[in-house]
């Protein structure tokens, strides 16, 4: 599943007319611009897709001092990342893009072990809400997802980026587990079909959004935390598709293993339910020539 992934540059974004440049003032690092392009995002969830996009955005002073999350920093981070998938120049509009005032939305998060930080949750939910999103449309629920997204008709995955001894990792496709009544269900042979959940009337074809919350990432065990192995990423990973996006944290954690070990060090077990997510359950591309991967903001030890 390791393959070259397309990935589209900042030299991309400047080629042509369709392209305009928002400047540093609307989200992420002070010493440079984003460039943003008016893509055509097919908005076809539920409907096979021929490419799927994903977004990176990194900043190097999203934690602060204490190793907390800067909320501010956070929220430029999003927006971004959002206006960049959406195609979209103003963080509203990239918003309404994606939802609507009469939607239900369901925020989908991880609370086990290393949980998705607070402050991007609040971002998440301030956003939606400028972008005219009532508070009562907006749930936040991890263990009992499946009571509390009943109504929903629009959701947001919102997982941490980590490894997993049952699974291999845990991202975006492992995150909706919780919105079953049985989690157990879908552990056998390493988790190999948790794209089933996917496929199940409180989910199916109601994810409009991925944010994988990727400022501090676990590299090997998990869901037990062992500081030594956690570290700074200090980014967001953002998609709709969740094998693309299963795809691409795959790759930062296996990079990320073999810089700590400075040999290759497979992820254990492998993680089989992306691919097979895309072949059997048909969910999104697990092959990276059909994914186009922009990457925002700080570079160093990006890893992918």
């Amino acid at each position: 599943m390791m393959k070259e992934s397309k990935t589209v540059t900042r030299r991309d974004f400047i080629r042509g007319t369709a392209y305009q440049a928002v400047s540093a003032a609307v989200g992420l690092l002070t010493a440079e611009q984003i460039l943003l392009g008016r893509l055509t995002t097919a908005k076809s969830w539920g409907l096979p897709r021929k490419t799927s996009r994903v977004i990176i955005v990194r900043n190097e002073n999203v934690l602060d001092e204490n190793s907390q999350v800067k909320p501010e920093i956070i929220k430029k981070m999003l927006n971004s990342a959002v206006m960049a998938f959406t195609g979209e120049i103003k963080p509203s509009s990239a918003w309404k893009s994606l939802f609507s005032p009469s939607d239900q939305i369901g925020i989908k998060s991880s609370s086990n072990m290393m949980p998705t930080s607070p402050p991007l949750l609040k971002a998440m939910r301030a956003s939606l809400e400028k972008s005219g999103i009532g508070f009562n449309h907006i749930k936040v629920a991890d263990k009992k997802a499946f009571s509390q997204f009943a109504d929903c008709n629009a959701l947001i995955n919102v997982p941490g980026l980590k490894t997993h001894w049952l699974s291999g990792i845990a991202a975006s496709l492992k995150n909706y587990i919780n919105t079953t009544m049985v989690p157990s269900m879908y552990h056998a042979d390493s988790c190999a079909n948790l794209g089933k959940v996917w496929t199940k009337p409180l989910v199916k074809d109601k994810t409009r959004l991925i944010v994988v919350d990727a400022v501090k990432a676990l590299f090997n065990g998990g869901p037990q935390v062992d500081p030594r192995y956690i570290w700074d990423y200090r980014g967001i990973i953002v998609g709709d598709d969740p094998v693309a996006v299963d795809i691409v944290c795959l790759q930062i954690l296996q990079a990320k293993r073999n810089e700590y070990k400075n040999e290759f060090w497979l992820i254990n077990p492998p993680p089989k339910h992306i691919e097979i997510a895309d072949k059997t359950y048909h969910l999104g591309n697990s092959d990276m020539a059909k994914i186009d991967l922009i990457k925002l903001g700080w570079e160093e030890n990006m890893l992918l």
